[in-house]
């Protein structure tokens, strides 16, 4: 079987070095993959689509508060008075 896969290589290099296939488009090429590559094809644009919308959703969530420092200084100052005087010496 994998003699028959390799005279059709063959066969194509040859009529590409002979000028005879100027090009492929994106869907012959997926034609010639038979139905492997209808799963493949949706599969790829569902995992582009979930690498976008975690992109954004993290994005979006992962803005640091400008206030972040003052309020845990706050609330140090507010729970523990003995460590709050040691950090003010500092």
């Amino acid at each position: 079987m994998s003699f028959l896969l390799q005279a059709g290589a063959v066969a194509d290099t040859a009529a590409i070095a002979d000028g005879a296939v100027s090009s492929f488009s994106l869907l012959d090429i997926i034609m010639k993959g038979g139905i492997v590559m209808i799963p493949l094809l949706i599969l790829s644009i569902l995992s582009i689509g979930f690498i976008v919308e975690r992109y954004l959703y993290i994005r979006e969530h992962s803005k640091i508060d400008p206030n972040l420092v003052k309020t845990v200084l706050d609330k140090i100052y507010l729970v523990l008075p003995l460590y709050a005087t040691k950090a003010n010496r500092l």
